[in-house]
C-alpha cells in the first residue's frame, strides 16, 4: 500500500508543479515585464491592447485552475476508492493522458504568442529590419559533449531494445520502442534546424537576443532528447523485472525536474527591451 501513497505523492507533485507553480511563474514574469515596460514608452512592445493581452493572460489562468481541479478529483477519487491504480486505471495511461491535459494550456498561450508576434511584424511590414548574416552552426549553441551525450543514450536504448527482442517479457513493445524514438529524434532535430535556420518570428528582436533564445531552445531540445532515451531504457530495464509502477514514478518525477529546469533557464532580465521604444 506504501506504493500507492508514494504515487499519490508524485502525483500531487505533477499537478502542483506543472499546472500551478509553472503557470504562475510564466504569468509572474509577464506582468512583471508589462508593469517594468509601460506601454506609453515601449509601444513597439504591443500591437494589443493591455486589456486583450490581460484577457488572454485570464484564459490561460482559468485553463489551468480547471486542469488543477481534474487532477486533485483523479486523486481524491483514488484515495476513497483505495485503488492500486490512479483513478482504477492504468498508471502509465492516466499519467499520459492528464500530461496532454496539462499541455494543452501552454499550447493556448504558445499560439497566442506566435498571434502575438504574427501583429508586429504587420505592423513593421513596411519598414526596414535588419538580419543577422552570420552563419548559424549548432555547435555555436551547444557543446559538442552534449550532443555526443543525446547520441550515446539514443544508442543505449537502441541496444537495451535490442537485448530485450532477444529476451522478451510480458507487455514488451518490441522493435516500436525504436520506431517512437526515432520518430522523436526526428521531430527534435528538425525543431532544432528551425530554431537555426527559421525565420525571425519576433522582428525586433535584437541578435543578442536572439543567440540567448536559440541557445536555451536548443539545450531544451537535445536534453528531451537524452532524458527521452534514458526513460524508454530505464522504463524497459523495470518492466522486465515486474517493476513497472516504479517507472511510472520515475516519469513523473522527470516531469517535474524538466519544468523546473525551464523555469531556471528562462530569464528576461537580459532581454534588450531599447528596441521596443518609440
Amino acid at each position: 500500500m506504501w506504493d500507492n501513497y508514494l504515487l499519490y505523492m508524485v502525483f500531487l507533485g505533477q499537478i502542483f508543479v506543472i499546472s500551478y507553480y509553472f503557470p504562475r511563474k510564466i504569468l509572474g514574469l509577464i506582468n512583471n515585464s508589462m508593469q517594468q515596460h509601460p506601454r506609453n514608452a515601449y509601444p513597439k512592445l504591443y500591437p494589443l491592447e493591455e486589456d486583450a493581452i490581460k484577457g488572454k493572460l485570464n484564459v490561460f489562468k482559468i485553463f489551468n485552475t480547471v486542469v488543477v481541479s481534474i487532477g486533485l478529483g483523479i486523486l481524491a477519487m483514488s484515495i476513497i476508492n483505495s485503488s492500486d491504480d490512479l483513478a482504477g486505471w492504468d498508471d502509465q495511461a492516466v499519467l499520459g493522458v492528464f500530461l496532454m491535459l496539462q499541455y494543452l494550456p501552454m499550447l493556448y498561450l504558445g499560439t497566442q504568442g506566435f498571434a502575438y508576434l504574427k501583429l508586429m511584424r504587420e505592423q513593421l511590414e513596411n519598414k526596414h529590419r535588419s538580419a543577422d548574416l552570420k552563419p548559424r552552426k549548432l555547435l555555436d549553441f551547444v557543446s559538442k559533449q552534449f550532443i555526443t551525450t543525446a547520441v550515446v543514450s539514443y544508442g543505449v536504448c537502441v541496444v537495451t531494445v535490442l537485448y530485450f527482442v532477444q529476451n522478451p517479457f510480458d507487455g514488451f513493445a518490441g522493435l516500436v520502442n525504436i520506431l517512437g524514438l526515432s520518430a522523436l529524434y526526428a521531430g527534435l532535430g528538425f525543431g532544432i534546424y528551425q530554431k537555426l535556420y527559421g525565420k525571425k518570428h519576433n522582428p525586433l528582436q535584437s541578435s543578442k537576443d536572439r543567440v540567448f533564445e536559440t541557445t536555451v531552445a536548443i539545450k531544451l531540445l537535445v536534453l528531451t532528447a537524452i532524458c527521452s532515451s534514458l526513460y524508454i531504457s530505464i522504463s524497459l530495464i523495470l518492466a522486465s523485472i515486474d517493476m513497472r509502477d516504479l517507472g511510472n514514478l520515475i516519469y513523473s518525477l522527470y516531469l517535474q525536474f524538466f519544468v523546473f529546469y525551464i523555469y531556471h533557464v528562462m530569464k528576461v532580465d537580459h532581454v534588450d527591451y531599447s528596441v521596443y521604444k518609440a
